[in-house]
């Protein structure tokens, strides 16, 4: 059972303060995290600035039985809930999710689905997941404790690293989209000799797909997270944390850096670069290369402010 009391060490041991020790007893038990409006006396929540003026009154009607403060809010007169032990962190959201994932998130165990269909050239390593479904092709190195979920299908030569998590319906390794014309105005497609390579601690979402490259490899750095519905083409290579948001399309041979944001439904024409830090708004058509930590939006993409 999780407590007040253990919730208490664990978030002073991890920078919080304790603001105010509520009317529940260091024994009162704690069942999870809820949203502030909706969290009851046996859950916990948290609060920040984001709210706007509104915050104030949410928390002084909370009737969660633990409430994470950001650091900012301490300097207000506020009306804490009686019942509520209060803490307050440099980042309250934060705080909430590593409370929840040590407490409330219990890893399952490994195993592959008789369903799976693995090649037996490929290599997988210890405590990794093969769901049902999932096609596993010849010469695939997969990590240690990795999740691929349910008809995921890895291509030939993909090698993907630790603790990767690829969501159901992605596609790994497939051919990308690459055609000569022929003389007499046919298409024929261009034979791909590279691979994917998928280094450690990489989120790929449900129906993504990731094209092997040409003839050099499409990389996925480390960290990387890549959400539903994203397709990244041949060539591509992603610096290391950076996001790439739903529906978005990287063409092939784009270089993106390190601690990139590309947002929703952003279209990335081939060949370019997006710097370090850079931000690529929602829906945005990106024609030119972005320099290292600028912000661009609109179609075409331009810098904010001009």
């Amino acid at each position: 059972m999780v407590t007040l009391e253990k919730l208490y060490s664990f978030i002073v041991e991890n920078g919080g303060s304790l603001l105010q020790q509520g009317t529940f007893s260091p024994s009162h038990s704690v069942n999870g995290p809820r949203n502030g409006d909706e969290a009851g006396n046996h859950q916990f929540t948290f609060f920040n600035t984001k709210a706007g003026e509104a915050v104030y009154t949410k928390i002084t009607s909370s009737k969660a039985a633990l409430i994470l403060l950001e650091n900012s809010l301490e300097q207000h007169r506020l009306e804490l809930p009686s019942q509520a032990w209060v803490f307050v962190c440099p980042d309250a959201k934060k705080a909430m999710m590593e409370c929840a994932t040590h407490f409330f998130v219990s890893q399952p165990e490994s195993f592959i689905h008789k369903n799976a269909s693995i090649d037996t050239t490929a290599t997988i390593g210890k405590h990794t997941t093969i769901s049902s479904g999932a096609v596993i092709s010849e010469n695939v190195v997969i990590g240690e404790y990795c999740l691929i979920e349910p008809n995921v299908y890895i291509h030939p030569g993909t090698i993907i690293g630790n603790r990767v998590h690829i969501k159901a319906n992605a596609v790994i390794g497939g051919n990308g989209f690459g055609y000569v014309k022929t003389d007499n105005g046919s298409y024929e497609h261009v034979p791909h000799f590279g691979n994917v390579r998928i280094e450690d601690d990489v989120h790929i979402g449900s129906n993504t797909c990731i094209d092997r490259g040409s003839l050099s490899d499409t990389i996925i750095r480390k960290g990387v997270k890549i959400d539903n519905l994203v397709h990244i083409a041949h060539n591509v290579e992603i610096g290391e944390n950076t996001l790439v948001i739903a529906c978005s399309m990287v063409a092939g041979s784009v270089k993106i850096g390190d601690n990139a944001w590309i947002a929703p439904s952003a279209s990335i024409r081939n060949g370019i670069t997006i710097g370090n830090n850079a931000v690529v708004g929602m829906a945005s058509l990106v024609l030119k290369s972005v320099a290292d930590g600028l912000t661009v939006a609109g179609v075409p993409a331009k810098e904010l402010g001009k």
